[in-house]
């Protein structure tokens, strides 16, 4: 991957992929029912950023960001306040 150094206090991740959960009956939930919080790990973070570390799995709100492709690898750029809402 190219170097990719966000500024001040943006945040550079990758998304994980979405897990779809099945009831006990066998039914289905798509992903769009569920809430608007996904998963990402953290690839790179500009100097401001005071919580988050590369290599961190954090929760964003979902829709957030500016998409970035590089070496057919997509990302998120987005701040690391309000758009990351914990580390896990």
């Amino acid at each position: 991957m190219n170097k990719f150094q966000p500024i001040a206090n943006r945040v550079l991740i990758k998304p994980l992929p979405k897990e779809e959960k099945t009831t006990s009956g066998g039914i289905v939930i798509p992903t769009t029912v569920k809430e608007q919080v996904s998963k990402a790990v953290v690839f790179s973070r500009g100097e401001d950023c005071k919580v988050v570390k590369e290599n961190d799995t954090v929760l964003y709100t979902e829709g957030v960001g500016i998409p970035i492709t590089m070496n057919e690898e997509n990302y998120l750029l987005v701040f690391e306040h309000p758009d990351c809402l914990a580390v896990i």
